[in-house]
């Protein structure tokens, strides 16, 4: 991994990362960009070396640069909780200091990380300004999903889409971190494709000891016993947070555990071990393995909608 990546924190993408290069390269960049992909698979670390390159700013100098405005989910000064969604106070403030002339004479860059959190009146505030760019100004979206922007933002916005990380690349990656390439193969494989979990585990213990309880829960609903599986589940459920988006993002990773759990035992069944994480203890069958691995997909379309969680979970262990 080139040396300016990993002071990034950047692993992979090296398909994207040409994109922008060759859009610097040639004085071609455009003045929206929609960063597509899983959470902490590296769009943020990317739009940060991105605004970096454009700013021609060293990484020190980014977080009070006063021509970047980054814009991100905030707190409630009444409430105390953080905003499920982006307001449009905040577009607002950001549209009026996005609009300034640049102090340093070049680009002006905006960032608006999860976009996807938008509230209907912020997006139609930041479309007012992807209609009206003014010079060399660039925007930048981060999102786990472009399909929940508006089309008119995606039609004025080049998307670029960020994929899961191969295990080895990750690998390659926190090789540097911990003690053995063992050690970067297993955080890989727990990372299931997100380098910032990979790297996340090798630097931070508490983070660690959270995702080994995620796998503990996780590893409890694999049995093939129906009312064994329904009672797991229910320790499956995050201890409840007054910040939902905070309960939500838990139970998801709880459930990408799972996946991750599910995968790597089917690998063992069908002799495929040195493709899995670590090794699973499980009385299930390939065919139970594989329909967990299926039903998981419904279920969180389920819980996109909004379905109670608690009953969402015990629906979904019934039909494995």
């Amino acid at each position: 991994m080139a040396k300016t990546e990993q002071q990034w924190n950047i692993i992979g993408h090296d398909g994207v990362l040409g994109v922008l290069d060759r859009a610097l390269a040639q004085d071609a960049v455009g003045h929206a960009y929609i960063f597509s992909g899983p959470t902490s698979v590296g769009k943020m670390s990317v739009a940060w070396r991105f605004a970096a390159q454009l700013l021609d700013a060293h990484p020190g100098q980014l977080k009070t640069h006063p021509d970047l405005v980054v814009v991100q989910r905030e707190l409630n000064r009444k409430t105390k909780k953080m905003r499920e969604q982006i307001s449009v106070e905040q577009i607002q403030e950001a549209r009026s200091r996005f609009q300034r002339t640049s102090m340093h004479g070049g680009y002006k860059v905006l960032i608006v990380e999860d976009a996807q959190r938008l509230s209907d009146a912020a997006a139609n505030a930041l479309l007012k300004t992807l209609e009206e760019p003014r010079g060399k100004a660039c925007i930048i979206l981060t999102t786990t999903d472009a399909s929940r922007l508006l089309p008119t933002i995606r039609s004025r916005s080049q998307i670029l889409r960020f994929s899961l990380v191969p295990r080895e690349v990750i690998c390659d990656g926190v090789v540097s971190r911990v003690a053995t390439r063992d050690d970067a193969h297993v955080l890989a494989g727990l990372a299931a494709g997100a380098p910032g979990v990979a790297i996340a585990l090798a630097e931070d213990p508490d983070f660690r000891s959270v995702v080994d309880e995620r796998y503990a829960k996780a590893g409890d609903c694999l049995q093939s016993s129906t009312p064994a599986r329904v009672l797991a589940a229910r320790q499956l459920l995050p201890t409840y947070n007054e910040d939902h988006v905070l309960t939500r993002t838990e139970l998801l990773a709880r459930l990408d555990a799972l996946e991750v759990q599910a995968r790597d035992a089917l690998m063992a069944q069908i002799n495929c071990m040195d493709l899995a994480a670590q090794e699973v203890t499980t009385d299930m069958d390939a065919k139970q393995l594989t329909g967990v691995l299926r039903e998981l997909h419904q279920l969180r379309v389920q819980l996109e909608q909004h379905l109670n969680p608690k009953l969402a979970l015990i629906q979904f262990m019934m039909r494995v």
